[in-house]
Parts: structure tokens; sequence; C-alpha cells
């Protein structure tokens, strides 16, 4: 028979028992989901920065490239100032009409993309793609292919090499500022971005994941 005295002992022992599997399972428990969360969190960023790297090859590939042709024409003379005006200097009056082709590279720096993949519940996930916008990331004038279509020059001046070059590079800035060039990068940015969905949904399950440019 159990006196009184050890039915306490025992009732207490008990309850110390048990909180202390209590804490013990709270504590498996806890690490438990802590060490599942971690996985997840693991799998997550392995997996962007793997897509992520897919991704930029394949917007190495989706440029658009253009090849010109284009004409212009150079003509200045020196002058000089009598009796308050400019007056043309005689014999100094040149002018020259120059063709050439160019090659123009449209397209977005690839290594600034950016993916994050987003669990939305259990059965879906959410892959949110960031791109830079589309730039020139190549313009090269054809030099085989410049010609100096007409060229007049006075006694006093004449068109040099440096004459040309500069004239040139003058109309490589502008054609990068026009606007059928800022169209093009309009047309690249698309074509980047249509290249790298077609390209997610070639490899992800559609059931699964959504794709948001952002």
């Amino acid at each position: 028979m159990f006196t009184r005295k050890m039915k306490r002992i025992l009732i207490i022992s008990c309850a110390v028992f048990a909180v202390i599997v209590a804490v013990f399972l709270s504590h498996v428990v806890r690490d438990w989901f802590s060490g599942r969360t971690m996985q997840i969190e693991r799998r997550v960023e392995t997996d962007s920065v793997l897509l992520e790297e897919s991704v930029r090859r394949v917007a190495q590939l989706a440029t658009l490239s253009l090849r010109y042709t284009e004409a212009g024409v150079e003509e200045d003379q020196r002058t000089i100032g009598l009796f308050g005006r400019e007056t043309i200097i005689p014999g100094t009056t040149r002018r020259m009409i120059v063709r050439w082709q160019g090659d123009i590279l449209f397209g977005i720096n690839a290594e600034e993309i950016n993916i994050d993949i987003i669990d939305v519940d259990e059965n879906s996930r959410e892959v949110q793609v960031r791109l830079p916008k589309a730039i020139i990331l190549s313009h090269a004038i054809d030099l085989g292919s410049v010609e100096v279509l007409d060229e007049s020059t006075g006694i006093f001046a004449r068109h040099s090499v440096g004459d040309l070059a500069g004239f040139l590079d003058d109309r490589w800035q502008h054609i990068n500022t026009r606007q059928e060039t800022l169209a093009m990068l309009e047309t690249a940015q698309q074509n980047a971005q249509d290249s790298i969905y077609q390209f997610l949904r070639l490899v992800l399950d559609e059931e699964v994941y959504s794709i948001d440019f952002v």
C-alpha cells in the first residue's frame, strides 16, 4: 500500500518526468522544423542561382543586330572677323561626302539579371525576374567600307585623315542617340524578355511555377 507521502512523491516524479519529456520533444520538433526550413531555403537559393546562370546564357544569345549604310556631308570654311562681321576667307572652303557601313549590337547586360524563387504554398512557386534596360552592347564602323564620294577643297584647306576620323566619330555618336536607334532598344528589350520567358516555360513545370517580370 502506498502511503499519502509516497503517492505525493510519485505524482511529483511523474509530473517532473512529463515536463522533461515535453521539453525534449519541443526541442526535437523545433530542430526538425528549423532543419526543414533551412533545407527549403537552401533548395530555393540553389535553384535561384542555377536558374539565374541559365537565364544569363539565354540573354547573351537573345541580342538584336543591325547592319546599316549611312552617308553624310562635311563642310566648313575658315572665317575672319572684319568690321564686326564674320567673313569667309577665300580658298579655305572644303567639302566632302562620305558613305560607310556600320554594325550595332543591341541587348541587355546579362550580369545584371536577377532571379528570385518564392514559395507561394506547398504546391506553387513564383519566379520573379528582374531585367536591366536594353543597351547598345557594341557599335563599330566598318572602316573598309568608308568611301569619300565627293571632295572639294580650297587652295589653303585640305582634308586630312584626322578630319575624316573626327567626322566619323561625330556621326557615330549621332547614330547612337537618334530616334531609330532608341526604337531598336525597345525591340531588343522585348526580344530578350520573350526569349527568357520561352526558356523558363520550357524548363519549368507550368502547373507549379508562375513567371513574373518585375
